[in-house]
């Protein structure tokens, strides 16, 4: 089992979502064009590109223009990270 967390948030943002699944993809609190927002998690298409954690949103962007930038969904994130373990008894 490989899980790669550098890349979950970005990977529940697309999951169900068929217009981000083949985009450079990358979570942040500010997701505006010239936010100077974190990069939080990006996906292997943004990460091919140099978007790394970490990174703010402006200079992600440099190296990524088509970049899409959405914001954290903390609902989404526990469900996906819950799934892998059964209930309790």
């Amino acid at each position: 089992l490989h899980v790669d967390m550098d890349c979950f948030f970005a990977a529940v943002a697309a999951a169900g979502r068929p217009a981000l699944a083949r985009v450079p993809l990358a979570v942040s609190w500010s997701s505006g064009r010239e936010s100077g927002g974190e990069i939080s998690s990006a996906n292997y298409l943004a990460r091919a590109q140099g978007v790394r954690a970490g990174m703010w949103c402006k200079e992600a962007r440099t190296l990524c223009p088509r970049l899409v930038v959405v914001p954290y969904e903390f609902d989404r994130f526990v469900t996906a990270g819950a799934a892998p373990y059964p209930p309790p008894l």
